[in-house]
């Protein structure tokens, strides 16, 4: 039968060194009492900051502008519905294009009634001289007859008077009144003085005949004349009237022109106002936008100092429990236990220790006034619990990114480490090496 191997077992104890046990386990007794106390404690206060005046007033101020609304909004909005609806332009203008008659012009009255009577429609002279020029004189004057008598009245006295009585008296006085010789002389007597009448007659009326057909040819001739005048006057007339109403027309529609472009410069300026209206809008936020801007910085130190009280807070809940576990772990020397720990001065990778903190000495002896700086993020702590930023300053064109603390910050827990020069703080970096993490 084989033999069955026997199994050994060893146990292998481990302790610390005597001379560290005791310094040890008054680590532990002082974890112990530390945790049994409620350490580490929340922060017993609000972890969020009180918006500062500034900040309310800007939000007020925004929101009370925003619910008002602005005068300016609604005639921009109105200005622009006018011009594209119409409802902005006079119709006047457009209407008296379209219809291009409706005004009347006095004038052209009086110039139909001159063109009328140069044409002969109205014209006095022309009725007269018709009525020669027909020869309704010829042979007819009314005055003719009037002058014939005239005429021929002292050829009748005379015959009447002296030569029919002398006759009588000579043939009477010869006793021969009735005689054949009586008779004859007194027929060629009467012969001869109704020749002569016949004659004048005869001499007036030719006279006036031909006179009357010279009247007539010249009545003829100005009528002609006449007319052509008038023709041409009438012509004249015409032009100066269509002159008149297309000279009436060019003014109606040069006026109705000049309305449509005022009112479309007139559209155009509502509209380069209403495009105006929303930066006029954005002044009203002006006021509040800066204000807001001066309430965040307030904001932000405030922020800051809460957190540097927080963190104050935290190291005191956290100080004994870190100072007796790393008393125990340089206890342990690495021989109770193989864990080692290794705390970082930066939580985002600098160098550790002491001798990290020279090396960064240059940026504590620079300008570490947060009113200096922006684009502030933390980063991590340093040993002595000072808590570290990346920023960058103001106005700094080439926008480099610095790792440091705030003065506002270090000036709380170490006031002998920070210098105001220029009006801007800084701090003495010497004063941070070696030093305890808060001044008690």
């Amino acid at each position: 039968m084989a033999s069955t191997p026997k199994e050994t077992t060893t146990k292998t104890s481990t302790e610390p060194w005597s001379g560290a046990k005791p310094y040890l386990e008054d680590q532990y007794a002082t974890i112990d009492k530390a945790i049994k106390a409620g350490q580490p404690a929340y922060y017993p206060g609000s972890t969020v900051i009180d918006q500062s005046d500034a900040t309310k007033t800007a939000q007020s101020s925004i929101i009370n502008t925003a619910t008002n609304g602005s005068p300016l909004i609604g005639n921009a909005h109105d200005a622009v519905n006018g011009v594209t609806t119409g409802a902005a332009f006079d119709p006047t203008g457009a209407n008296t294009l379209k219809a291009g008659t409706g005004y009347t012009n006095s004038g052209i009255a009086a110039t139909q009634s001159l063109s009328d009577v140069l044409s002969g429609n109205a014209n006095p002279a022309t009725a007269m001289l018709q009525g020669t020029a027909n020869g309704d004189y010829l042979n007819s004057n009314p005055y003719l007859q009037q002058a014939i008598s005239n005429a021929n009245q002292p050829l009748i006295d005379d015959y009447m008077q002296k030569v029919a009585p002398g006759i009588d008296s000579q043939f009477a006085a010869g006793g021969r009144n009735g005689s054949g010789a009586f008779a004859a002389t007194r027929n060629s007597s009467d012969k001869t003085f109704t020749d002569a009448i016949a004659k004048q007659t005869a001499d007036i009326m030719n006279t006036n005949y031909a006179n009357e057909r010279q009247n007539q040819i010249g009545a003829q001739n100005s009528i002609g004349s006449l007319y052509n005048a008038n023709a041409q006057n009438a012509l004249a007339a015409a032009g100066q009237l269509g002159s008149q109403n297309q000279a009436q027309q060019d003014s109606r529609n040069a006026a109705a022109s000049s309305l449509m472009s005022g009112q479309n410069a007139q559209a155009n300026t509502q509209l380069q106002g209403a495009g105006m209206a929303g930066d006029q809008r954005a002044l009203d936020y002006m006021d509040a936008d800066k204000l807001a801007g001066v309430g965040a910085q307030k904001d932000a130190y405030k922020d800051l100092q809460l957190q540097a009280d927080i963190d104050r807070w935290n190291y005191d809940q956290n100080k004994d429990i870190n100072a007796a576990s790393q008393f125990a772990n340089v206890l342990n020397g690495g021989g109770y236990n193989t864990q080692t720990t290794t705390k970082p001065v930066y939580s985002n990778g600098l160098s550790t220790g002491l001798g990290a903190l020279g090396s960064i000495a240059s940026i504590f002896g620079m300008l570490c006034d947060i009113r200096a700086k922006e684009n502030i993020r933390f980063v991590g702590y340093m040993l002595n619990g000072t808590r570290v930023y990346e920023f960058t300053y103001k106005n700094d064109p080439s926008g480099q990114v610095y790792e440091g603390p705030m003065a506002q910050e270090v000036e709380i827990t170490r006031p002998h480490a920070v210098r105001e020069i220029d009006g801007f703080k800084r701090i003495d970096h010497r004063a941070l090496i070696g030093e305890p993490a808060y001044v008690q």
